[in-house]
C-alpha cells in the first residue's frame, strides 16, 4: 500500500483525498458517515506524515450535524448537513423557489437551530438537496429521489396548482415560460429537469415537441392505437406503446453529450494488467475488504484517477473472480488461489 501512495506527492494525495471525501460526504446520509471515518483513520495511522486538516473538520462537521438533528429532535424525513464555510466546494450558482413544504420544515430547522446556536446563522444551499418524491398517479405510484429542481418542478403539476386543474379531466399543463417564471429558475435548468421527468414516463410534452407539458396519469391514454383487450398481454403491449409514444415525444434537452459506446467495464479491461495489480497490492498488504472500500481508495491512489462507478467496479472484480485472481466470501474479497 505504502509504494502505491508514493506513487502520488503528499500534497497532491491530500487534496485528492479531501475531494473524494467532500463529495462522499454530500451524497451519504447525514447520520451514516462511519465508512468515511475509518478510511481517513486508517490513512492517519498508516502514513503518519499525511496532513489532511481539511477532512478531519469535515467529518467534525457530519458529527456536529448529527449531534444538532438529535438535540433539536428533528423528523427522520428531514435531514440536514451544517458545514463550514470554507472547507466545502462552491454550491451551484443555481437558485429556484422550492416547495412549500421543504420551504416551511427549513424555516422550521432556522428558528429551532437560532435557539440552540444564537451566534450562528445558516444559510442553504438548496441546489445541493436530494428529495425523496411519491407521485400517485391513476393507474400507478412512482417513488423517486431527485434533486431539488427536479421535485420543484414536478411540485408545480400538483392538484390544487389553478382553478383550472379542478375541473374533473382537465389535465394539468405546464409550459417552460411559465415554469421558469413561477420558480425563478434558469429555462436551460426547467428544460433538463422536463427532459428528466418525461424520461420517467411522468410528463410528456402535449402536443408532441412543444415547450407545453402535462401529466401522464395513466400509461394507458398513450396508447392511443393499442387494441382493446382485458389480457394481461394486451395490457403489457398498450404499456410498452405507451413509453415508446412518450419517449417519442419528449424533446431532448439542450447540449446533451452523445451516449458513450464503450461501457465502463470495457474502459476497464482495457487497463485490466494495471488494475489488477492494485487490487492484489490492496488485499495482500491490508487484508480482506469490501469493494465500496477498493473503490474510494482506487480513486485517491490511482495515478490517473479511477472515473468508475462501484457497479462497474463490481463488475470488474466479478470478473476477476471467474478467473481466480479475487474471490469473495462473506462479503468480503480477498486474493483468490489464481492471484498468489
Amino acid at each position: 500500500m505504502g509504494h502505491m501512495v508514493t506513487l502520488k506527492n503528499s500534497d497532491e494525495f491530500a487534496e485528492e483525498l479531501k475531494a473524494l471525501l467532500q463529495e462522499r460526504l454530500l451524497q451519504t446520509d447525514a447520520l451514516n458517515f462511519e465508512q468515511e471515518e475509518r478510511l481517513v483513520t486508517m490513512f492517519q495511522l498508516r502514513f503518519t506524515d499525511l496532513k489532511i486538516p481539511e477532512c478531519e473538520i469535515m467529518l467534525k462537521d457530519m458529527q456536529d450535524s448529527r449531534t444538532t438533528h438529535t438535540a433539536l429532535r428533528i423528523p427522520p424525513d428531514f435531514q440536514a448537513k451544517i458545514l463550514s464555510r470554507v472547507y466545502w466546494p462552491e454550491p451551484d450558482a443555481a437558485t429556484f423557489s422550492i416547495p412549500y413544504r421543504l420551504d416551511f420544515t427549513t424555516k422550521l430547522f432556522d428558528t429551532a437551530y437560532a435557539l440552540l446556536c444564537p451566534a450562528r446563522t445558516l444559510q442553504w444551499h438548496h441546489s445541493w438537496a436530494r428529495v425523496t418524491v411519491e407521485l400517485e398517479l391513476e393507474d400507478r405510484v412512482s417513488t423517486e429521489e431527485v434533486t431539488s429542481a427536479q421535485a420543484a418542478v414536478i411540485y408545480q403539476f400538483r392538484d390544487n396548482t389553478d382553478d383550472n386543474a379542478m375541473q374533473e379531466d382537465t389535465p394539468i399543463t405546464r409550459t417552460i415560460d411559465q415554469l421558469a417564471i413561477s420558480l425563478n429558475m434558469d429555462k436551460d435548468l426547467v428544460h433538463r429537469t422536463l427532459h428528466f421527468w418525461t424520461q420517467k414516463i411522468i410528463l410528456q410534452a402535449h402536443p408532441p415537441n412543444s415547450t407545453t407539458y402535462r401529466v401522464i396519469e395513466s400509461l394507458s391514454s398513450l396508447a392511443t392505437t393499442a387494441p382493446t383487450s382485458s389480457t394481461s398481454h394486451s395490457q403489457s403491449q398498450s404499456q410498452a406503446q405507451a413509453i415508446a409514444i412518450a419517449a417519442a415525444a419528449a424533446p431532448s434537452p439542450p447540449a446533451q453529450p452523445l451516449p458513450e459506446l464503450k461501457t465502463g467495464l470495457d474502459e476497464i479491461l482495457e487497463q485490466k494488467d494495471l488494475y489488477t495489480n492494485f487490487i492484489k497490492s490492496m488485499l495482500t498488504n491490508q487484508g480482506d475488504m469490501p469493494a465500496a472500500r477498493m473503490h474510494m481508495m482506487l480513486r485517491m491512489i490511482m495515478p490517473n484517477g479511477f472515473p468508475y462507478e462501484e457497479a462497474e467496479f463490481v463488475e470488474f472484480l466479478e470478473e476477476l473472480g471467474r478467473e481466480g485472481v479475487v474471490e469473495k466470501a462473506g462479503g468480503l474479497w480477498q486474493v483468490g488461489k489464481g492471484g498468489v
